[in-house]
C-alpha cells in the first residue's frame, strides 16, 4: 500500500511499455517474512510472496509485482537494496535486484539489535516514515537517488522478459 512503491511499479512499466494504458493498484499483501529481511534470499521470497498474495487479492490484473527492500551485512558494512518480483497472467515469473547502497553505520547498529530499516532511519534523521517519500536513500544522496527513482531500473529490468518474450521462453 506504499504510496512510492506503488508509483515507482507504475513509472517502471510505463518506461518500458510506453504506449500502454496502466493502472496501478496497490494491496496490502504479506510478505511472509521478517519485518527487518537481513538477507538477499529472504528478502526476494518477500517480494515473491507479495506478488502472489496480490494475485489472490486481484485475480483478473495482467501482471502482479512484489517489491521488498532488504539489507545485509557485507565486508564490515550494511548494505540496503530492493527485489522486485513480477508474476504474469500466463504464470510467468520475472525478478529482479536493484543496486544497493551502505546504510550509515549508526542505523545498521540499530539494525543489528533488531530495529526496521524505516523507524531506524527516521530516528537517525529525526524524521518521520521516510519510507514513504524520499527514503534514507533521498537523506544519504541530497535526493539524487530517491526510494523511487533508486529500485527503478530494476522495475524495468522485471518487466523485461515480459517486453520480448521471445528472447526467454520458447512459447
Amino acid at each position: 500500500m506504499n504510496p512510492v512503491k506503488i508509483s515507482l511499479v507504475k513509472r517502471g512499466f510505463r518506461e518500458l511499455f510506453p504506449f500502454e494504458d496502466v493502472e496501478v493498484v496497490g494491496y496490502d499483501a504479506p510478505s511472509g517474512i521478517s519485518k527487518q529481511p537481513i538477507v538477499s534470499e529472504q528478502t526476494l521470497n518477500g517480494a515473491k510472496n507479495r506478488a502472489r498474495h496480490s494475485r489472490e487479492a486481484c485475480p483478473d490484473a495482467d501482471f502482479w509485482v512484489g517489491v521488498e527492500g532488504g539489507t545485509e551485512d557485507f565486508g564490515g558494512v550494511m548494505q540496503e537494496y530492493t527485489w522486485i518480483f513480477v508474476v504474469a497472467k500466463d504464470g510467468r515469473e520475472s525478478k529482479s535486484r536493484s543496486a544497493s547502497f551502505t546504510i550509515p553505520p549508526k542505523i545498521a547498529a540499530m539494525i543489528r539489535k533488531g530495529a526496521e530499516f524505516g523507524p531506524a532511519s527516521d530516528e537517525f534523521f529525526g524524521k518521520e516514515n521516510l519510507k514513504q517519500g524520499n527514503g534514507t536513500i533521498g537523506m544519504v544522496s541530497d535526493n539524487v537517488l530517491t526510494r523511487e527513482t533508486y529500485p527503478l531500473p530494476a522495475v524495468i529490468c522485471a518487466f523485461i522478459p515480459f517486453k520480448h518474450p521471445e528472447f526467454y521462453w520458447d512459447s
